[in-house]
């Protein structure tokens, strides 16, 4: 699936869209966490894409959910070392909210 997403030959994929033509920057207007089950957590962030290009700034407001799970992090009391943050996007999907 991200494969075809981020295909060249794919009009929309962000290469096609970006690569030598402009910028894109993601502005989190707000998040909000929506379901914990077992070990995959999901949140809900709304956020505006911030396009540029040579023909002006486009802001588009977007919505994605993300799907993730991560390992609990444990720290020694003695020494203060923590172990590794084990972070894995398993599942994203985003939508236009309209322009």
């Amino acid at each position: 699936q991200y494969q075809v997403i981020m295909d060249p030959s794919n009009p929309d994929s962000p290469i096609a869209r970006f690569e030598g033509k402009g910028t894109r920057q993601v502005q989190i207007n707000n998040f909000q966490q929506s379901k914990t089950v077992g070990e995959q957590h999901s949140i809900m962030v709304n956020f505006t894409s911030i396009v540029a290009t040579a023909e002006g700034v486009e802001k588009i407001p977007m919505r994605a959910l993300i799907t993730f799970r991560f390992d609990e992090i444990e720290v020694d009391q003695e020494t203060g070392d923590t172990t590794p943050l084990n972070f894995v996007v398993t599942q994203y999907k985003s939508e236009s909210l309209g322009s």
